[in-house]
């Protein structure tokens, strides 16, 4: 971070569960507001999770949200995966919509709508997961005043 005449403030929350995790940290840089969050879903997580995260960022999301981490499911599994018979669709299309009302944008997606490239191969499920951001299956980036 750099020093200057602008003024720094963060705010952290964090929680861990059995069902997953986050830390989500807010504030001012150089006089913008920003949110991190950064979410752990356990594999086989239910709707109720990914709805809990979605109320984190509406209520507690300031400014330009940048979300990453791992929620252990593709938004695209035709893309994202080569092994189309092991994922919930019903909880992958639930989640696209959930990100796509609050305005996030998974910025791999965006980027390159139709390519598939993998983070790893899993020799214990014979298949290739997720697009590739910095090792991390998804980032997000959102606005919100």
């Amino acid at each position: 971070m750099r020093r200057g005449k602008s003024r720094h403030y963060f705010e952290q929350r964090y929680d861990h569960k059995d069902k997953g995790c986050f830390i989500l940290v807010k504030g001012t840089i150089n006089g913008n507001m920003y949110t991190f969050l950064s979410v752990y879903a356990p594999p086989g997580s239910d709707t109720s999770l990914l709805i809990n995260i979605v109320n984190l960022i509406v209520n507690h999301s300031k400014g330009t949200l940048i979300c990453g981490r791992d929620f252990n499911l593709h938004l695209h599994p035709n893309l994202d995966t080569s092994n189309q018979k092991s994922h919930n669709k019903s909880i992958n299309i639930k989640f696209r919509k959930l990100i796509n009302n609050i305005g996030l944008i998974d910025i791999w997606r965006e980027m390159y709508p139709n390519t598939r490239q993998y983070t790893y191969f899993s020799k214990a499920h014979l298949k290739y997961h997720s697009p590739v951001p910095l090792k991390t299956p998804y980032f997000m980036l959102g606005e919100k005043a």
